[in-house]
């Protein structure tokens, strides 16, 4: 039988080699895997520094030792190596691959009212004073009041006007994740506590099929 060894005649890889090599490819897939397929991912490089490469590690020194006491001859050690540090990175990179996530909600409706923002802007600032108020831990950003006060025309598909929106509504769509980054939110519609609506495309119907 054809063997491959260090010279000794011993059964190679050892398991140290085994946890070595797995433990590198586990941490390096799950650090970097992150950063190049789903940049926003919360977890990130932590993947690596705390489930793939300590996993790795430890995996290779069970499955080194397994196949050190297997009567095989060394080549089919270095295979089963070589396929499973494959088969860690191949298995990593598709846990760090994004996630199918809601992208919006299309709606159907009836219009039941029209408020102009002459109507609805006064009641922002209270809402947010209380808010403010009630966090007092949290640093508002500077000049939230003037997003109401100098901002009063919202750009629609139908303009500003009441008048110009039927009773009967198209089909409609509400984007996910809307939420501005600065507190009090520095967008019209954040600020007056609403979420933005728009009409729905073709791309956005074809999402709900």
């Amino acid at each position: 039988m054809a063997r491959m060894s260090d010279g000794s005649g011993r059964r190679w890889p050892p398991a140290e080699l085994w946890a070595l090599s797995l433990g590198i490819v586990g941490f390096a897939a799950g650090f970097f895997g992150p950063i190049a397929l789903n940049p926003d991912a919360n977890q990130g490089p932590l993947l690596g520094i705390f489930v793939t490469g300590p996993g790795g590690l430890l995996g290779g020194f069970v499955l080194g030792a397994l196949f050190r006491a297997l009567p095989i001859t060394n080549v089919r050690r270095v295979q089963a190596l070589v396929t499973a540090n494959a088969a860690l990175l191949l298995g990593t990179l598709y846990l760090c691959l994004p996630q199918p996530a809601p992208y919006g909600l299309v709606i159907q409706g009836t219009l039941a009212r029209c408020q102009s923002l002459e109507e609805v802007s006064p009641e922002a600032i209270p809402y947010w004073q209380d808010r403010i108020a009630a966090a007092s831990w949290a640093k508002a950003r500077d000049g939230w009041r003037g997003t109401a006060e100098t901002q009063r025309n919202f750009a629609s598909d139908d303009g500003a006007s009441c008048a110009k929106y039927a009773a009967g509504l198209p089909t409609l769509f509400v984007r996910y994740r809307q939420s501005s980054a600065v507190w009090p939110p520095d967008d019209l519609p954040g600020l007056l506590n609403l979420a933005r609506i728009e009409r729905a495309t073709e791309q956005y119907l074809t999402m709900t099929n």
